[in-house]
């Protein structure tokens, strides 16, 4: 009887340990959205791709009262984007216009999408380089 209880404690023993380990592995998952991404193609594509990427970092974020990069984006595209392309895309069904706030592209670079506040900013990032 003695050898049956300790085999008893030790399944329930390892069914606890595996039960934590789910639980711990719920609260800390990371999400598995990629937020570095590549672009390239002609201007429309590299347009819609940006906008189903502002609607996704909206959706994901709405209602939070944070600052979060979404995306960093890395595009080349064969024409040059402006503000207006984007914001003209964009549709208020999903996402009001006067909350996003967009950079003129121009042909390729680094872009960034963040949420901030119930707004979407896509900025242009700028590479500094030193100089001798």
């Amino acid at each position: 009887m003695e050898l049956l209880e300790k085999i008893i404690f030790f399944v329930v023993a390892i069914v606890c340990i595996l039960v934590l380990i789910g639980i711990a592995w719920n609260f800390l998952k990371i999400s598995d959205s990629q937020t570095e991404v590549k672009i390239q193609g002609d201007k429309a594509t590299i347009i819609n791709r940006i906008t189903n990427l502002i609607y996704k970092c909206f959706g994901d974020n709405e209602g939070k009262r944070v600052s979060v990069i979404c995306f960093q984006v890395d595009f080349k595209s064969d024409g040059e984007i402006y503000s207006s392309d984007i914001l003209s895309k964009i549709s208020n069904s999903k996402i009001d216009k006067n909350n996003v706030f967009v950079d003129d592209l121009g042909l390729s670079g680094k872009i960034i999408i963040r949420y901030e506040n119930q707004s979407i900013y896509v900025k242009r990032v700028e590479i500094e380089g030193t100089s001798s």
